[in-house]
């Protein structure tokens, strides 16, 4: 008497259908039932209970390999996106209001902030500067060239 049936293996088929139905996305559950599926069809010729195991568990890695291969959506390495502030570092600005007291007003895209230079040089209005690095709330630019 056959342990594994045509029944069991639609039954095998069926429960993979509903557990990826359950996950979607990962593609765990469509290569076993592809792979139960090839079983079932070995069945249905009443091939041995030992060839119907083998052909499910090759058929299941050979599905296995060839949906994650082509299927899955490969995971991009994410860049690392600077954030807030952080993100102004190497950007280059203008002077806005220029310096009282070593510091000045410094337009950055659609922002402005609080700069002044490391070595507290004067700046005045229409200079251009790069951020240089963070101190608080205050850039710390370098005069460059525009």
């Amino acid at each position: 008497m056959a342990i594994f049936t045509v029944e069991f293996w639609i039954s095998v088929f069926v429960f993979c259908i509903i557990f990826e139905l359950s996950s979607p996305g990962l593609f765990y559950f469509i290569a076993p039932a592809i792979g139960s599926l090839a079983s079932a069809l070995f069945a249905w010729y009443d091939w041995g209970d030992f060839e119907q195991l083998m052909v499910f568990v090759s058929v299941s890695l050979a599905a296995f390999v060839l949906l994650q291969k082509y299927v899955r959506v490969p995971h991009k390495k994410e860049k690392h996106n600077a954030l807030n502030a952080e993100g102004l570092i190497g950007k280059m600005g203008i002077v806005t209001v220029p310096t009282e007291g070593f510091i000045a007003l410094v337009k950055i895209g659609s922002e402005v902030w609080r700069a002044r230079t490391q070595d507290n040089m004067f700046l005045k209005q229409g200079d251009c500067v790069v951020v240089s690095d963070i101190v608080g709330a205050t850039l710390l630019v370098v005069k460059t060239c525009c």
